[in-house]
């Protein structure tokens, strides 16, 4: 009874906007992949985690190997050119000798160089290499709460500041 008294008709009214919203790609991309991906389950980020690792300690060896290909390449030039230098001047004399000493040292000198400035892990590395596994344990361990890991972070970045001032030392 009263029902009748206490409804109104509704009256829709349509507006038509006079311009044409649009959005961009970009904008359209980001909702739609937000809402499409929630956060990573620990599991499936630790896994994550775990692949970029290996695949970041591959990449090193493969550095690594490059970089020692390139430094046997460069002593094997470095003599061809000097025994090249050398050859001309192979007429009996003593200075042929001479720079054969010469090139021995000079061999000696770039071979004690590249080991100097060679990335054979510098003396902290296990260290660094110890608190960045401790921070990834406690994000693993603390997902949902990763303020408590602040202490384990802290650890880290001073240990990484200490690495580089060493290694900046090295070089002076």
């Amino acid at each position: 009874m009263g029902n009748a008294q206490s409804s109104s008709p509704v009256d829709e009214k349509t507006f038509q906007p006079e311009t044409a919203i649009q959005f961009s790609e970009e904008l359209v991309d980001k909702l739609a992949v937000h809402a499409a991906s929630p956060k990573l389950p620990v599991e499936r980020q630790s896994s994550l985690d775990l692949h970029i690792r290996s695949r970041i300690t591959s990449e090193l060896e493969r550095l690594r190997t490059e970089e020692e290909d390139v430094r046997v390449a460069i002593q094997h030039a470095l003599e061809k050119e000097n025994l090249d230098r050398e050859a001309p001047s192979d007429s009996g004399d003593a200075s042929a000798g001479h720079n054969s000493l010469v090139l021995l040292g000079d061999i000696e000198q770039i071979q004690q160089q590249v080991d100097r400035f060679s990335h054979r892990g510098p003396e902290g590395y296990e260290s660094l290499k110890q608190h960045a596994d401790n921070v990834l344990a406690c994000y693993s361990q603390n997902g949902s709460t990763p303020l408590k890991c602040w202490r384990e972070a802290q650890r880290f970045k001073d240990s990484v500041a200490k690495l580089e001032q060493t290694y900046i030392k090295s070089f002076q």
